[in-house]
């Protein structure tokens, strides 16, 4: 899963972005979904493979300690902490059937959410261990919105795991709620026990209503959805034992042919300007990262932030990719080929180890 928040600021900008999701190979197999992104607007670009990222870094003292995580941050003036929950749900045991319930409870007027915070609770009021019983994911869909990456869907709003991911919008934004505005919840509850339960889905909104003055200055973030196989009504992909290279596979890059000779599924370009203001992605267990690559022209990454860009690849199928990319301004090796490049002033060299031959390597 995939979450980005953008602000629209109206102005057309060429501006790609393509997701990825990687796991390890020696979990035996695994599963992962890219889900949501908050970006701005969003059409598909050509390709999954992009030379620029979209990574903040900031540099502190070692010394420094945060004695607050986003998730914990208190309401901001102006909103109110307002409790939500749907159910009772019975889950029976093993059950992990995709459901949806329509006309789920949100705030009655005009406003802005600025934090959602998701979790599960039993009838006793007790939060279970996630190895108990689990959100497998929750998407909360708003039915009165389009989706900005999928126009034939409702707006995808926020989304959440079993990591409980907690949304905070950074000061000076907010999600735009309306009274008249309907919310969908999609979910799928893993239950591990023996016996059947009944669980509540709950989430705490902070909402600033338009009638408070602190509204007056807040700037409308909006749900821009990302995923590897976005638009599928059941975006996953198995992992192998065996599958990737060096241990790992990445979805798409490691798939032959992933998305069966039709458009990438990863991939948006946007139709207007924006702030990227906030991402979050999910991951199944045996998951390790999710990748976000923004492709702007005469843009320029930071070192060590740029994706290498593929220029050379064996046209055989049945070998290993040998593959060799460019970047911070170095030919590199790219994971999953056996390619060595040296560069002078006059030339680039390329070696590979010949197939008939391994040892001996070839010269060009």
């Amino acid at each position: 899963m995939l979450v980005l928040l953008l602000t629209s600021l109206g102005a057309a900008a060429c501006t790609s972005a393509a997701s990825k999701t990687s796991a390890p190979t020696t979990t035996g197999s695994a599963t992962a979904v890219a889900v949501e992104t908050t970006n701005g607007a969003v059409t598909t670009t050509a390709s999954a493979t992009v030379t620029t990222s979209v990574v903040a870094t900031t540099s502190a003292a070692t010394t420094a300690t945060t004695s607050t995580t986003v998730a914990d941050r208190p309401a901001r003036a102006g909103a109110q902490r307002m409790h939500f929950e749907v159910g009772p749900i019975a889950i029976m045991p093993g059950q992990n059937n995709i459901a949806f319930k329509a006309g789920i409870p949100k705030p009655t007027v005009d406003g802005f959410a600025t934090r959602i915070a998701p979790d599960l609770r039993l009838d006793d009021g007790t939060v279970p261990a996630v190895d108990d019983i689990h959100l497998h994911h929750g998407v909360w869909l708003n039915r009165d919105a389009v989706d900005l990456t999928r126009p034939g869907l409702p707006e995808r709003l926020f989304a959440a795991g079993e990591e409980k991911t907690v949304t905070t919008l950074p000061d000076g934004y907010g999600y735009p709620v309306k009274a008249t505005d309907h919310w969908v919840l999609n979910y799928m509850i893993h239950n591990l026990w023996n016996r059947t339960k009944s669980v509540w889905v709950t989430y705490d909104i902070d909402f600033i209503p338009t009638t408070a003055p602190e509204s007056a200055a807040l700037v409308a973030a909006h749900p821009v959805w990302t995923d590897v196989e976005n638009g599928s009504a059941y975006p996953v992909f198995d992992v192998h034992r065996g599958d990737g290279a060096g241990g790992t596979f990445t979805f798409p890059d490691d798939r032959p042919d992933p998305y069966g000779g039709q458009p990438a599924q990863n991939t948006w370009t946007s139709d207007r300007g924006g702030v990227l203001i906030n991402t979050a992605g999910h991951l199944h267990p045996g998951g390790l990262h999710t990748d976000l690559w923004l492709q702007r022209a005469a843009a320029t990454a930071p070192a060590g932030h740029a994706k290498p860009r593929p220029v050379l690849m064996t046209p055989r199928l049945q070998y290993e990719a040998q593959k060799l990319g460019f970047m911070d301004d170095h030919w590199v090796r790219v994971e999953g080929g056996r390619a060595e490049a040296e560069v002078t002033a006059e030339a680039i060299y390329l070696t590979f180890g010949r197939r008939a031959t391994p040892s001996t390597p070839a010269r060009a």
